[in-house]
């Protein structure tokens, strides 16, 4: 049934309707501005769904809707979109661009779509606000997120934004109005089935697989180390694409490994050096420092005073700061290089436009960064000399770094000599 103002309904038979007893809801409604045949083609194409009202609002008015008619938890073609829940099971579909989501409480399912958004002048947000959720919340409520085309490996999350690593003209999915130490179930389902957990403590938010192991492969692994189950401090991701989570906030060396790694510390100061793929690194509070050599990196600093390595060489790398003293140390693009700004975004380049270097929300953050191009006299780290100096420094703090200084190669000694300025070391 098509009504003259736009409106579309159909039967809704989920239910057998008996005869004896009266029905619930018999009818789905679905406004579409396409068939609104008194609308003018000057006029936003807003929505506003409330279950608790059994409401449908668009530019001309509220429409309060009679007990038999539902309005189906779907939009056809509008700009933007507001959702109210309510305490039922809800599934609302086709989410996108522009969707603004109050959280209600029950078992409720979101598809979120295409991401994409065609215009990047328009606003990039999927918003799912905790305001109407907080008071009363139970372990009952569970919220799942379905990414219908996108693989939950490839999202990550800078403050309260869960961000694609893989492009940026997509919506941002945003969390707002939670509180600490959420004690919900918040999963993410992605286009493989495979499943994830969305998890909010201590006004951080994290995504990780919900399948987990202990000890790195040559395959794509998930590895999540806790104070319960680790082993060692040096943690090698081996070969694979792999999410390695460091839960410990003891201060461990986290090294990527061939393949596109996801490389996550929820604290502690950590060293972080990244693999030959295109990796994520994500980190919690902490001083930590963070190498990286090749491929396209996304690296998300904590809070703390942090130190990150790039090698200008290694492709196009992505910075996300945060609060803290940081330092930027940039090899291989000599002491001349163009600076331009996008937005509050800053983007470093070499003068031949080799790769860029994108450091986002740099204008809040600029008054406690320093960005320097002569680190190491001008030799760049590798992942050879990286893993000499590691063992170096274990050395030095196990105190055998005679032992092992006595068995390195002349060239293997300069080169410490040179980063270290190591006094004995001319006496080996």
């Amino acid at each position: 049934m098509q009504t003259a103002d736009g409106f579309l309904l159909s039967m809704n038979l989920t239910d057998k309707i008996k005869i004896a007893t009266s029905a619930d809801k018999i009818f789905d409604a679905i406004y579409i501005n396409e068939l609104d045949k008194n609308k003018n083609a000057m006029v936003n194409s807003d929505i506003e769904i409330n279950l608790k009202h059994n409401s449908i609002k668009n530019y001309r008015k509220n429409y309060i809707l009679p007990n038999m008619i539902n309005p189906l938890l779907a939009t056809h073609n509008a700009q933007n979109v507001i959702f109210h829940g309510n305490n039922d099971n809800n599934q609302f579909l086709s989410i996108k661009n522009n969707t603004y989501i109050n959280l209600s409480h029950g078992i409720d399912t979101y598809i979120i779509g295409d991401i994409k958004v065609e215009n990047s002048k328009n606003s990039k947000h999927i918003i799912f606000d905790f305001n109407e959720l907080k008071t009363g919340y139970t372990g009952q409520d569970i919220i799942t997120i379905v990414l219908k085309n996108y693989s939950g490996h490839d999202f990550f999350f800078y403050e309260d934004k869960l961000l694609y690593s893989k492009d940026h003209d997509v919506a941002e999915i945003k969390f707002i109005n939670n509180i600490d130490d959420f004690n919900g179930k918040i999963y993410l389902i992605d286009q493989n089935s495979e499943s994830f957990t969305i998890e909010y403590k201590n006004s951080l938010y994290s995504i990780k697989s919900t399948f987990e192991i202990t000890t790195a492969t040559e395959n794509n692994d998930n590895i999540v180390y806790s104070k319960r189950n680790i082993t060692q401090r040096k943690i090698d991701g081996l070969g694979g694409d792999d999410i390695i989570t460091d839960m410990t906030e003891l201060g461990n060396i986290l090294i990527g490994g061939t393949g596109n790694d996801i490389i996550t510390a929820k604290g502690g100061h950590n060293v972080i050096v990244d693999g030959s793929g295109n990796d994520i690194i994500s980190l919690g509070d902490g001083n930590d420092i963070i190498i990286s050599m090749q491929g396209n990196n996304i690296i998300s600093a904590g809070k703390g005073n942090n130190i990150i390595v790039i090698n200008y060489d290694n492709n196009d790398t992505k910075v996300f700061l945060n609060e803290g003293e940081n330092k930027i140390f940039i090899q291989g693009i000599g002491n001349i290089y163009r600076n331009e700004f996008l937005g509050d975004n800053l983007i470093i380049s070499s003068l031949d436009d080799q790769h860029n270097i994108t450091i986002y929300d740099y204008n809040k953050y600029k008054n406690n960064l320093e960005i320097d191009t002569t680190l190491n006299n001008g030799i760049l780290l590798n992942h050879q000399n990286v893993d000499l100096l590691i063992s170096t420094a274990s050395a030095f703090k196990q105190n055998n770094d005679r032992t092992v200084f006595a068995n390195l190669a002349d060239s293997d000694r300069d080169f410490l000599n040179q980063i270290y300025q190591y006094s004995e070391m001319s006496n080996l």
